[in-house]
């Protein structure tokens, strides 16, 4: 698995930065390698995801972190991710990333916002 994060990592790394979700990349690296997260390898992109329970709810989310390649690709891929943490006991499926992903995805929604200062 360390041979393929190096070839990939740096693909993350511009998606995570392009993403501005805040998530770092020695996050994603230490999570894999942890095995707190799934690495996603397709022909034309590669992706993360992980699998969280709520702190203050019953339920556990498959998110996906991030995903660089062919976004049409992308959306292609996603079912099958979908399944995987459905398959996995997740009655959620978030994708953390920028708004144009909102426009394009049909059957997501987005429940809340996040805001952010610098101090």
């Amino acid at each position: 698995m360390r041979e393929v994060w190096k070839a990939v990592r740096g693909q993350i790394a511009h998606a995570l930065k392009r993403g501005n979700v805040g998530t770092e990349i020695a996050t994603v690296e230490r999570d894999l390698f942890g095995e707190l997260a799934q690495l996603w390898l397709a022909t034309d992109g590669v992706a993360i995801t992980q699998i969280t329970k709520s702190r203050h709810r019953d339920y556990h989310t498959c998110t996906l972190i991030a995903f660089a390649g062919d976004y049409a690709k992308c959306v292609e891929y996603l079912p099958t991710l979908e399944k995987f943490g459905k398959a996995e006991g997740c009655s959620r499926f978030v994708i953390l990333g920028r708004r144009g992903w909102r426009r394009r995805l049909m059957g997501y929604k987005e429940p809340y916002i996040i805001m952010e200062k610098a101090l």
